[in-house]
């Protein structure tokens, strides 16, 4: 019987044998991608009582992801807030003052068709009132719980449905906006992702 091939190793001077499993390679698409499936599992996960503290951050880094990968421009630009260069003209994407942009303001440039602009039938987002809402809520809650004070906090489950209009703005900058680009077989992941968080929430929903 052949050998079944092993996972190539190091050694180290500790003795651990560390595996290719043990290195993180990840890319802003990579993130999006990664952050929104999480979010999937995370609602699912019934027997954790912190599944909706995860799925809120999940699903908000899921969101900020996409947005930046929508605003990106092939020089790297688009997603700064300040944007020191180098001499030969490139973004120093090393320098300290080199900050990202926010959630709010990533929201906010997504919806500019100037940003939005650079590929042939790219488009912004048109948000209406309910995508709004749900972005200040999303990013309100998502707030609370990773910079949580020394109080004990308490939401209802119910109120996180509010944040299922954010399932249109990730399926409109993936599928429409026409500035994502990604692969076949990477839109039809985001597309089962997307579809399972919204058949928990119409489940959750007919459940009350």
């Amino acid at each position: 019987m052949k050998d079944i091939e092993q996972p190539k190793t190091k050694k180290t001077n500790k003795g651990y044998r560390s595996r290719a499993s043990d290195i993180l390679s990840i890319d802003l698409k990579g993130n999006a991608m990664d952050s929104l499936h999480r979010a999937g599992k995370f609602l699912y996960e019934t027997k954790n009582p912190y599944k909706w503290k995860w799925f809120i951050i999940a699903i908000h880094h899921a969101t900020y992801c996409f947005m930046l990968v929508a605003l990106l421009r092939t020089d790297l630009s688009g997603i700064w807030e300040n944007v020191p260069k180098r001499r030969n003209g490139l973004i120093d994407l090393h320098n300290r003052k080199n900050r990202l942009i926010s959630f709010e303001t990533a929201f906010e440039w997504i919806q500019d068709s100037q940003r939005m602009s650079g590929y042939i039938d790219s488009k912004p987002f048109k948000a209406q009132t309910h995508h709004e809402e749900a972005v200040k809520y999303l990013n309100d809650r998502r707030n609370e719980f990773v910079h949580l004070k020394p109080v004990t906090l308490i939401r209802s489950a119910q109120d996180f449905a509010k944040i299922e209009p954010i399932l249109e703005i990730i399926e409109f900058l993936v599928f429409e906006s026409r500035r994502c680009n990604f692969e076949d077989k990477q839109q039809r992941k985001i597309k089962d992702d997307l579809e399972k968080i919204r058949n928990f929430f119409k489940n959750f929903k007919n459940a009350k």
